[in-house]
């Protein structure tokens, strides 16, 4: 996991049995980059990983092995990050003497089924609160620590969201805007009569804080 780059035939050549890789989602569903962090963002369920032989292709090789994580819906990047380490290790000490003896399976993807997401960037991560607050939750775990972060603007300055749930009733307004603060979490409307309970933030260069201390009723998150 964490190669980018695609080998060419001349380097695949200079192995006789084969590159081998681990690609973080069950191919040939989310092949590319960040393929964990898309998983969250669409709200998926379950993802895995794949012990599969590299080609000219991305992440387009024979499978040898994959195995499945649930993603659960308080997961944050970081927690799923901790399952497919486990798993990467259990899926090599499964299959390593299979290969070694030249007895691992390998079988060819369905190219039909497969999908695609792209690397993503720091500046990819900002909230668009136009969109429901399910949606905007997953963006942010999909994006909280060790990443960059979902981040929005207050006036000028730059608001990161590191943890969020969302708000358990309807509650329609304009989007960004903060309408109910409580001792440990802000309330921000969202698209579709929805809205996000903001509990961890951190405004600019400050230090991470509760909401409460980084925001005030009637204030605009853009």
């Amino acid at each position: 996991m964490g190669w980018y780059w695609v080998l060419k035939a001349d380097v695949l050549n200079l192995v006789s049995h084969g590159w081998l890789g681990i690609h973080a989602s069950l191919l040939p569903k989310y092949r590319g980059g960040a393929p964990l962090v898309w998983a969250i963002i669409n709200g998926e369920a379950e993802t895995g990983l794949s012990l599969f032989y590299f080609d000219e292709g991305m992440d387009t090789g024979d499978i040898v092995a994959q195995r499945k994580i649930n993603i659960e819906f308080e997961d944050t990047i970081m927690n799923v990050l901790v399952k497919i380490q486990k798993e990467s290790i259990e899926i090599v000490r499964e299959n390593y003497p299979l290969l070694l003896a030249g007895n691992a399976q390998r079988l060819k993807q369905d190219h039909t089924q497969a999908t695609y997401v792209a690397l993503r960037r720091p500046s990819d991560g900002r909230i668009n609160w136009n969109q429901p607050a399910l949606k905007i939750y997953d963006f942010v775990r999909a994006q909280t620590h060790p990443y960059p972060g979902a981040f929005c603007y207050l006036d000028k300055k730059k608001l990161y969201v590191w943890n969020a749930k969302p708000f358990g009733f309807p509650f329609y307004g304009t989007p960004g805007q903060v309408v109910m603060i409580e001792h440990d979490y802000a309330v921000v409307t969202c698209g579709e009569g929805t809205a996000l309970s903001l509990l961890k933030v951190q405004l600019d260069s400050m230090d991470e804080q509760i909401s409460t201390q980084a925001l005030k009723f009637g204030q605009h998150l853009k």
